[in-house]
This record gives structure tokens, sequence and C-alpha cells, in this order.
């Protein structure tokens, strides 16, 4: 969900939106070359719109026809023509996989739709592969042992801008392969023992998207620490790279970066916050002025204390940001990662907004809580993903040994805990911390409540949830209730004001 082409990381100007996932830019920028893009409305982008007068150009380079796969030997695109069968033959095979879930079809043609919605241009333009075009980027950062501050490796490019290095990820290549590669063919330094964190892993580049065809961006961070061998290695520009060189962390060299690669610094260095245990009061300093880019595609490389908040979120109100914050203080949780459900099978009715405008409104809400992250890990699941299920993988990815989870909950929410799938085993997986509303629930005086819990899930565990509770003396108003009087057209509501301004962009729940 990251913004590329030409923008650069903005903070709050001019009562503006932030422009960082895709799905919430005012405008996409056009390669050299490309037709004008066809207007799309940034309410009707998203193709559960019908729009009938929709008529985007069909653009395809040239230069594909000379790399058709199938025709030339060696080559790396895809062919011009194919059928509406083999198209889902690619995505039921995996051989046309998105990091964002599973690939939406045109129903006639059976082209890949771009999760991000209508670009304006149909075809591939400049992209050889029909639907997700993959690419790796290596982040590798170092404190100086002279000046103390963080620097990160960076290559000139041949425009002259300054970037992360990477590429594009070969055929029967993985994405951490070509990450290595490209590193050290464009500087010279090779980390294949180095281990990365995974920062993330979904739609990248911008100003070459296409409506079926788009790059996704798999982002590593490696950070070399001072008794590493490599500590003092001198990077070289090699390749296509005109230098390379490490450069001290500022927001001024965020912003200079070119496309999207000041964002991805800024999220691999949100996340390196909470992971990492000894920062030097420097460096600290120095990443206060980072902007905070709150987004989790990969939770393996958590540590610490970490707090799970589901939900539909449909829309994340002001609620939600104070249940996170009150969670965390009081139990000292290191993060608090939301989990934003693509389908909850105990509610009646499915969301309003779609699962990536969920994800992209807790973006926006959680830019100021240096401590809070969206996770889209939940809605990249097909079908229904289960809280089981989901502590089940994260207790398979993290250590035990650093990592303790727990599971922000509503105290109501345990009245019909009994109907969750294998609920008996979630305590096992994840400490429950009940957050209570007063006049909705109050678990610590329910002893109906507390005596059922007990039967179904024992003594030991209902006394760990007791001691766990959060009072929450706050506005109870619930997302149905917000979405109503969005409906009705109200403008004081309990809402991060970038989220309503999102709301009313994308059309929502009017």
């Amino acid at each position: 969900m990251i913004t590329a082409g030409s923008k650069q990381i903005s903070e709050q100007q001019s009562g503006d939106v932030l422009t960082f996932p895709p799905h919430s830019e005012k405008e996409l920028a056009t390669a050299a070359g490309y037709p004008a893009r066809a207007p799309v409305p940034l309410h009707l982008r998203a193709w559960r719109h019908d729009v009938p007068n929709y008529q985007p150009p069909l653009y395809e380079s040239p230069k594909l026809a000379l790399q058709d796969r199938t025709v030339v030997r060696g080559g790396w695109a895809d062919p011009a023509t194919v059928s509406r069968q083999e198209f889902l033959a690619w995505s039921a095979s995996g051989s046309m996989k998105s990091f964002e879930g599973p690939i939406e079809h045109d129903p006639d043609s059976g082209r890949p739709r771009n999760p991000m919605g209508r670009t304006g241009i149909e075809g591939r333009g400049l992209l050889g592969k029909w639907g997700p075009n993959h690419a790796a980027d290596a982040i590798v950062t170092r404190v100086s042992h002279t000046t103390g501050f963080l620097e990160v490796l960076l290559i000139q490019r041949g425009c002259g801008a300054w970037a992360i290095p990477g590429g594009m990820v070969d055929d029967e290549e993985t994405p951490l392969a070509a990450a290595y590669r490209e590193l050290t063919e464009e500087t010279g330094i090779s980390m294949d023992d180095t281990p990365p964190h995974t920062v993330y892993q979904g739609v990248g580049d911008g100003p070459r998207v296409t409506d079926n065809a788009w790059i996704e961006t798999s982002a590593y961070h490696f950070h070399l620490e001072a008794g590493s061998p490599l500590h003092q290695t001198d990077p070289k520009g090699l390749s296509d790279a005109l230098d390379a060189k490490w450069m001290t962390v500022t927001p001024d060299l965020i912003r200079s970066l070119y496309a999207n690669h000041g964002e991805l610094l800024s999220m691999a260095l949100s996340q390196w916050k909470i992971t990492h245990r000894e920062i030097p009061e420097t460096v600290k300093t120095q990443l206060s002025e980072v902007p905070h880019i709150p987004l989790l595609t990969n939770l393996a490389h958590l540590s610490g204390r970490i707090g799970i908040l589901g939900g539909s979120f449909d829309p994340v109100h002001n609620a939600h940001i104070e249940i996170g914050r009150r969670a965390a203080e009081q139990h000292h949780l290191d993060a608090v990662i939301y989990l934003p459900t693509g389908h909850n099978p105990l509610k009646e009715h499915s969301p309003h907004g779609s699962a990536l405008e969920r994800v992209d409104m807790l973006f926006y809400s959680l830019r100021d809580e240096p401590r809070m992250f969206v996770s889209p890990l939940e809605v990249r699941v097909p079908g229904i993903a289960y809280t089981i299920d989901t502590l089940e993988r994260l207790r398979r990815e993290l250590s035990p040994e650093r990592c303790n989870l727990f599971l922000i909950v509503g105290a109501d929410s345990l009245e019909h805990f009994a109907q969750w799938r294998d609920y008996k085993r979630i305590p096992t997986l994840a400490d429950l911390i009940p957050v209570e509303r007063p006049g909705v629930s109050d678990i610590a005086h329910d002893p109906e409540l507390v005596g059922r819990l007990r039967a179904e899930l024992g003594e030991a565990v209902v006394d760990r949830i007791l001691a766990n509770v959060v009072p929450y003396d706050g506005n109870p108003l619930s997302s149905t209730e917000v979405r109503r009087r969005i409906a009705l057209g109200e403008e004081t509501l309990p809402l991060p004001p970038r989220v309503f301004r999102y709301a009313q962009e994308r059309g929502l729940y009017r």
C-alpha cells in the first residue's frame, strides 16, 4: 500500500490528507511515454463501483513484444494475448500471486485487476508481467562510529536521485535473493549471510501502474551492528548506479529520496524502534524526527510485549485509538497491532468499507502513535480469518522467549466467547486484556458472566483475565452509529480528522 512515483513524505499541511497508501491518492503519476490517464474520480476508483462511462486507453510498450518469453529465449515479458482461462489458471496455480491477497479478475477478459482500483490505463504499460511485477529493495543501516548518528546505504540512480539499492525479481528467484543480488551488483557489498527483517511486502511503484499490471515490493532491512565485519565497508557505485555512499538519516534526506524510498526507509525505522532494545540517545533523538509509518505486513520479527487488537474498524474511530493507548499504558506494551478482519462470522453484515480502505483509515489514524501499527495480515487471507488461526500463525513465527502476546478485546465480547472457534485454546496463545465500557460491559461486577467463564475456561485463566481488565470511560459510540451519522451528513464526529476526510473523498458510508 505504498504510494510511489514522484511523491514524497509530507506531514499534514493545509488540511490535505496524507498521500501514503496508494488507495487514497488524489492523482496517479504517469510514466513518460504513457498516454493520458482517463479521469477516475477518487470515490469511484474501487472495482466494486459500476462506472459505465469508464473507457481507459490501452497501452503496451513496444518493448514488451521484443521480450515475449513465449517467443524470445530468455525473455522477461508475458505474452500480449492471454485467454480468460489462462489468467484464472495462473492465479489458481500461484504463478501469478499477489501479496495483497486473492487477485480479482475482470469477469469478461479475465485480466487481473489492480488492487489499488482503476488507474485510467488498461494493459501493462512498461511492465512485463500481467498482474503483480515483483521487485525487491535492500535497506541497510548502521550507526556511524565517527559521528554516532544513524546512516543508510544509498545509490545514485541515472536520473541523479538517491535511492535504496534494489530492482526487479528475476524468474525463478525469490524476492530476498533478488535483494541480496541487487545490493551486491549496485554497491559491491555482499550480505548473503546477514538475515534481514522483512519490512514490507505489497503494492509499490506508482507511475507505471495500469489497471492490469502493477509493482509489488519486498523491502528488507539489514542493520549492521558495530561489531559486524561489514560495518566499516565503503560501497562503490556499480552496474547502473552512478555512485554509492553512506548518508546520515535526516527528514530532508527522507523527503529527497527516489520514488517511495523515503517512505520505505521511514517504515523500516518505525519498526526498528520497537524491536531494537539498545538505541543510543543520539539516535533516539534522530529517530524522533523521522515520520512514523504505522504499517506492518510482516510480524515475524516482533519482540517484547505485543498487543493485538482486532475488529472490523468500519470505520476506525477515536474510541478504538484510545483503547489501544490505555491497554499499552496499563500493561506496558511495546506495540499495539490493529488487525482489521476481512469478514467477522459473528456479525450479520459485511463491512461497508473494503478491506484496503479500512487498512488505509487505520493507517491515517495511527500516524501520530509511535507504538501503534496496522497490519493487513487478516484481510489478505482468503475467506474467514479466525482469531485462533491468526494467533497460531503468530506463535509459529514468533519466539516465545522474546515475545509475549496480549489479545485486547471488548469485555462485552466475552459474553459470547464460547462461540469463538477453538475458544479454549485462545488464552494459551495470548493473555486476554478485556476493555470495559460503562453501561455496556462491566465484567468485574457481573457474577453470572464470571461464573460462566470460569466453567468454560477454568479458574486460573479467568483470574488472569480479571487482573488484566482495562477500564474505559470514554464515548462508547459504535462504528454502526458513526456510519449512520456520516450518512446523515454530520461533520462533527468522534473520528480522527484524516479518517473523516478519507471517508468523504472515497464516498464511504453515504
